[in-house]
């Protein structure tokens, strides 16, 4: 049978809008102009959507859906409410309601129209071309068209190979656990992962040698300095494995017997993550091993204190510094994300990279650590777990749902990515992605379990 939709608006230009944007999707449509209305025909028709405003005549949304709630066999009809006021008291007062999702009003077709496909479980329709079309496309390219003109920051240029980069590349990648992938702007343009690839070498180490070994040499705590910071905790360890320091520590538990096999294992993990085989800049690796003095000082101190081999101190370094210098792409990054967020299984291979129990790990740290000196800004207003670094690309995960990759070389103070920070903080906003979104359900497996016991 069809997908059952209520429209309740007191505007019959939305109720229209709203009816021609289903219709496509073969849906029956019902409309009403009030919330007395509404709920007549809610009670009448059982609905599985209800596309309610939150401010009408004669009875509003709130008391529309407080007393559909109290009907028997209406308790969990979905609802999305659209709303001009975004106030905390608002939208805590329509959650108590089981409200699925608010839109903002003014609203674009395609915002509203992903999140109640997401709610009807619909996939998006082809257009007329043949082509496919998708809400989530639509936004990747309105956020490209809407940040690709912003010149704020500068390239990197204490690695001299990267002062070449293009300033006005962007790309934005999403890439889903199903295998989908939805790309704007400059999504295949390679440069160099940087402190991205922090992640994914602390993943491995996880995964090859355990919790309790890579603890014992590098902490989990945020240091509160530059992620150069010649710095190290009480217990002589790095603060954590996003800085240098923990980074250049977690590259020492890559094995091999000579640099030439350690480099390849390398190279082996990036590439399976990626879905591709990926390759070193060998010029930015040159150019970082030339300028690299300060990380020497720190593998030095982290040997004195035995948490990097002696007798492979120095190879250790080139091979971080070959990390850093491995090329990539925004789509590369997005497909690395999803293989995090679908628990270490590359969804678009099936392989496995990354043991399950290590991800969650990795995850946590990314959060708590992975955006420099911003971390504890992202996680307030973007609310994922994301690692970025001076090549200008960011990897964003949403846990068993997607990956981001964002490409733009234009850094801010923080040696962020002016354009990346700008759109992935639209799109967690749009999407919301926020770990922490009223709207999150939560663990679907603890429901399970609390209803079972009660």
């Amino acid at each position: 049978m069809p997908p059952k939709i209520l429209t309740v608006d007191d505007s019959k230009t939305i109720r229209t809008l709203l009816g021609r944007l289903f219709k496509k999707y073969e849906c029956e449509v019902f409309e009403a102009a009030d919330g007395s209305e509404g709920l007549a025909v809610a009670l009448r028709e059982k609905p599985d959507l209800i596309i309610i405003d939150y401010n009408m005549p004669v009875m509003d949304g709130i008391t529309m859906l407080r007393k559909l709630r109290e009907e028997e066999g209406s308790k969990k009809t979905e609802v999305i409410m659209l709303t001009g006021d975004t106030s905390l008291q608002i939208m805590a007062s329509v959650a108590r309601l089981g409200v699925r999702d608010c839109v903002t009003k003014p609203f674009s077709e395609d915002q509203l129209l992903a999140k109640a496909l997401r709610v009807l479980k619909l996939e998006p329709r082809n257009t007329e071309k043949g082509q496919e079309t998708s809400t989530i496309q639509s936004l990747l390219e309105n956020l490209h068209a809407r940040y690709k003109d912003v010149h704020d920051g500068e390239l990197a240029d204490y690695i001299p190979e990267l002062t070449k980069a293009n300033p006005d590349h962007f790309g934005i990648c999403l890439a889903s656990v199903e295998g989908t992938m939805f790309q704007a702007g400059d999504c295949n343009v390679e440069f160099t992962i940087q402190s991205v690839s922090k992640a994914l070498v602390y993943a491995r180490a996880l995964t090859m040698h355990g919790r309790e070994r890579i603890t014992q040499r590098i902490g989990i705590e945020p240091s509160g300095d530059a992620f150069n910071s010649i710095n190290l905790d009480k217990q002589n360890r790095a603060f954590n494995p996003m800085v240098n320091a923990g980074a250049i520590t977690a590259t020492g538990f890559i094995e091999g017997a000579t640099l030439e096999e350690r480099r390849e294992s390398m190279l082996k993990t990036f590439s399976k993550a990626a879905g591709r085989e990926l390759k070193i800049d060998e010029r930015v690796y040159k150019s970082e091993s030339v300028t690299g003095h300060r990380n020497r000082a720190l593998a030095w101190l982290l040997t004195n204190f035995g948490q990097v081999d002696e007798a492979k101190t120095l190879d250790t370094l080139e091979l971080y510094y070959m990390q850093c210098s491995i090329l990539v792409t925004a789509r590369d990054l997005a497909i690395m994300g999803a293989t995090l967020a679908n628990t270490g299984t590359n969804p678009f291979t099936g392989e496995n990279i990354f043991d399950v129990h290590c991800v969650q790990d990795t995850l946590s740290v990314m959060f708590t650590c992975g955006m420099y000196d911003y971390t504890g800004e992202w996680a307030f207003r973007v609310g994922i777990p994301a690692k970025s670094g001076v090549g200008g690309g960011i990897m964003g995960v949403v846990n068993r749902q997607l990956g981001i990759g964002m490409y733009s070389p234009r850094l801010d103070e923080r040696g962020n990515s002016v354009r990346g920070i700008r759109a992935c903080s639209h799109l967690s906003e749009e999407l919301g992605l926020h770990a922490f979104n009223f709207m999150n359900d939560g663990s679907s497996y603890l429901r399970s379990m609390m209803v079972g016991d009660s």
